[in-house]
């Protein structure tokens, strides 16, 4: 395939997924975000690679979203996430930008104060898929600066559960 003919083709794909973006329904409006919660159902696992390609999954146990608020299309949200066998409770917090309709790119707080902090510090993706299932993706970094990232599946909630660790990050005052 010539360089002209494959370009040709991943224009094509881009403008047919871009135009089936700008084409789907909104399943939440936005000011209806506000104040619902999003909570796996189920363990899952992130995984990580070295700089030398060796790969490492971990299991984790449960994780959370909380919609805080919503200015000028920008939300603030809150995640929980907690494994109870690592003894690890950990809240973040982040900001949702429209990316599509029912997508939004997501970016947690950097953590620079925390060498040690526990988690993936990065970006990703949140769809809506249905009024009560959503999606979140994240790549980024872990504090030694190996690559990492997930795919979770959240359920809407009525309100976010309440893990049995206390908050081990940010450490409590």
């Amino acid at each position: 395939m010539s360089v002209r003919t494959a370009l040709l083709s991943l224009g094509i794909g881009l403008l047919s997924f871009w135009s089936a973006v700008a084409t789907a329904e909104e399943i939440i409006p936005g000011e209806q975000l506000v104040g619902t919660v999003w909570a796996t159902q189920s363990p899952y696992t992130w995984t990580k690679i070295d700089r030398y390609g060796q790969v490492d999954v971990y299991p984790s146990e449960g994780n959370a979203i909380e919609f805080l608020e919503l200015n000028g299309g920008v939300f603030a949200i809150r995640i929980r996430w907690w494994n109870s066998a690592k003894n690890l409770h950990v809240v973040e917090h982040g900001v949702l930008v429209p990316a599509g309709e029912n997508r939004f790119h997501y970016i947690e707080v950097e953590h620079p104060d925390a060498p040690d902090f526990p988690g993936i510090s990065g970006h990703g993706f949140f769809w809506i898929v249905d009024r009560d299932d959503a999606e979140l993706s994240q790549v980024g970094h872990l504090s030694d600066g190996t690559a990492a990232g997930f795919l979770i599946q959240y359920k809407r909630v009525e309100e976010a559960p309440k893990p049995q660790i206390p908050v081990t990050y940010p450490p409590q005052n």
